[in-house]
Formats: structure tokens, sequence, C-alpha cells
């Protein structure tokens, strides 16, 4: 394999994860976990596992890394399942696409966001990077879409709180 194509792939696998980083970082600031706690939660956590604990708040920081490892390992064992399943039955099911079950993994991301959207603000960060990702669709490569609509989003939601903070002390 010619060096471009794979630099090319380990960027685009980088930018892809580099989500991974916030989400321990994000976590670490509720759920105090030790060294061989860290190592595991880190070693199974997903967007769904870091949804699940960030929607259950306080109650999910209270239980801690039980918590955590149980959202990990639960969706850890249905998704292994669920692709020996399909690896077995696939040859026999219909394309997914002919299906039309392509929109189920954006409706599962939605159903993980509505109960963060808490405040106006929130729906409008939240409105903005969905209608972003929309029209950066086809136009950037995966890895940095994501990238660009979670530091827009990140970026978009402190301005608007600043600014809500700036308002309310003026």
């Amino acid at each position: 394999m010619p060096l471009a194509p794979a630099l090319a792939l380990v960027g685009t696998t980088f930018l892809l994860n580099v989500r991974h980083l916030l989400y321990g970082l994000s976590l670490s600031r509720t759920l105090p976990l030790r060294g061989a706690q860290r190592a595991v939660a880190a070693q199974f956590l997903t967007d769904e596992a870091f949804g699940m604990v960030t929607v259950a708040g306080q109650r999910g920081a209270a239980l801690g890394f039980a918590f955590l490892l149980g959202a990990e390992l639960s969706l850890y064992v249905v998704w292994n399942a669920s692709t020996l399943l399909g690896a077995l039955a696939g040859q026999v099911l219909p394309s997914p696409a002919a299906l039309g079950v392509g929109v189920i993994f954006p409706l599962a991301f939605l159903g993980l966001l509505v109960p963060l959207l808490g405040s106006r603000h929130a729906g409008v960060v939240a409105l903005a990077a969905g209608l972003g990702a929309w029209a950066l669709s086809g136009r950037v490569p995966g890895g940095v879409l994501i990238l660009a609509v979670g530091v827009g989003g990140a970026l978009l939601g402190a301005w608007l709180t600043t600014r809500r903070a700036n308002g309310a002390a003026a």
C-alpha cells in the first residue's frame, strides 16, 4: 500500500475517533474512576454508552463505575451478538438499503440527544450542528465532518452561554 493512502486512512481514523478523548474528559468530571476502572471503561466506551451516562446525570454519577460499565457491556454484548447474527443471516436477508433501515442509526442518536435539550440554547446548538452535518455530508470526509460539526457546535454553545452570562451580568 502506498504511503499517502495509508496516512489518509490513519488520519481519518484518528479524526473519527478523537471524540472518544472528549467523551473521556467529560466523563472524568462526573465519574471519579481509578486506574483499572478507567482502562476498562475506555475499552468499552461507545457513543451510546456516553449518551446513556450523560442523560442519567446525577443518578448515573451516583452509581458510578457500575452504571457506566453496565451501559457499556450491555451495548457491547448486543452489538457483537447482532453483528454475528448479521454475518450468519446476511446471505438470506435483503439488503438493508432495500429494507430502508439506514435511518435507524441517526434515530438512535436523536433518541440520546432529545433528553439533553434542556434549554433553548441547547436546541439551537443541536439544530445548527445537525444542519451543518447535513450540509457538509458528502462534501468532506467523515472524520473531518464529525470534528468540524463537533467543534462548531461547541463554539456556538460557548458563545451562546457566554453571551447569556454577559447579558445577565450587565
